[in-house]
C-alpha cells in the first residue's frame, strides 16, 4: 500500500527537488510517497517522487517523470524482475511488449522499455525505465506516457515515432543527481 505524502508536509526525499526537463518538456515535482512495487514483491517500501508538466494532474496525467530507489541490484537483477512480472501480466493483458536495451559489456545502465493496457480496453500506457547503480541501490528513472478513450488510437500509432525519440532522450540524459534517500521511519 502507498503513503503519500503531501508536498507541504515533507521535502523530496531523493534531494531532487526539480524542475526535471525532459524532452525540452519541464516536469515539476508534484506528489512523493512510499510504496510497494508489485513487480518486485522481495522488497519493501520504496521512496518515489513524480513530476508532472504544467497542467497535469495525477488522476489523469498523460506525460510523468518519476524517481524511485529500489533496494535491488545490480540493474540487471531489476531487469530480470521487471521481464517476469510483464511475463506473468501478459497472461491476462494481451497488449503488452517489451524490450530491454543496453551497451554490450555494461550491465550497469539498462532500460527497458514497455506497453500495457487498462483491463477495460480504453486506456493505454508506454513507459521506458533506466536504471543505473547508487550506492547500496538502483536508482530508477521513469518516463511514461498514457492515453485514454478516443485518444488511445491516435497515442497507439504515434509509438512507432515518439518511442525511439523517448527511448534516446532518457538513454542520453544527464541523469538528475540524487543526494540522499530518506529512509521510510523518517516519513
Amino acid at each position: 500500500m502507498f503513503r503519500r505524502r503531501s508536498l507541504t508536509q515533507a521535502n523530496d526525499l531523493l534531494g531532487v527537488p526539480g524542475p526535471i526537463v525532459f524532452q525540452g518538456v519541464p516536469h515539476e515535482l508534484h506528489w512523493i510517497e512510499f510504496g510497494q512495487l508489485g513487480w518486485i514483491p522481495e522488497v519493501g517500501e520504496v521512496p518515489i517522487q513524480m513530476y508532472l508538466p504544467a497542467g497535469q494532474d495525477l488522476e489523469s496525467y498523460t506525460w510523468q517523470f518519476s524517481i524511485r530507489m529500489l533496494p535491488l541490484t545490480p540493474p540487471r537483477e531489476v531487469m530480470m524482475a521487471r521481464g517476469r512480472s510483464l511475463d506473468a501480466r501478459s497472461e491476462i493483458d494481451p497488449i503488452v511488449n517489451y524490450q530491454a536495451i543496453w551497451d554490450e559489456g555494461r550491465d550497469d545502465d539498462i532500460c527497458m522499455d514497455y506497453l500495457v493496457s487498462h483491463p477495460s480496453g480504453t486506456a493505454f500506457e508506454w513507459t521506458a525505465e533506466r536504471w543505473v547503480p547508487w550506492r547500496h541501490l538502483t536508482a530508477c528513472y521513469v518516463v511514461s506516457r498514457r492515453a485514454y478513450g478516443e485518444g488511445a488510437r491516435s497515442f497507439l500509432e504515434g509509438l512507432s515515432t515518439h518511442r525511439p525519440a523517448a527511448i534516446a532522450a532518457l538513454r542520453e540524459m544527464s541523469l538528475p543527481q540524487i543526494t540522499r534517500v530518506t529512509p521510510t521511519s523518517q516519513a
